[in-house]
């Protein structure tokens, strides 16, 4: 795979690892929403939303971090 020109920028950032994880846990939640139940062992709703839910705070202090407003 050719890498990304945004690449560089990405893995010099500290928290890269956690915005990966965050990022993938987030695809997993996103395509067992998507596929509506297709997997073979997909998650309850409820158990979806809890994690969607447990990333907000994390994602907003990152947020904060990366993109300040000032």
């Amino acid at each position: 795979m050719k890498p990304d020109r945004c690449d560089e920028r990405l893995e010099s950032l500290p928290e890269a690892n956690e915005l990966a994880r965050l990022w993938g846990a987030m695809t997993e939640i996103r395509n067992d929403i998507a596929h509506v139940g297709m997997n073979t062992q997909p998650q309850a709703a409820s158990k979806l939303k809890q994690k969607v839910e447990s990333f907000y705070p994390r994602l907003l202090e990152l947020g904060k971090k990366l993109l300040p407003t000032e």
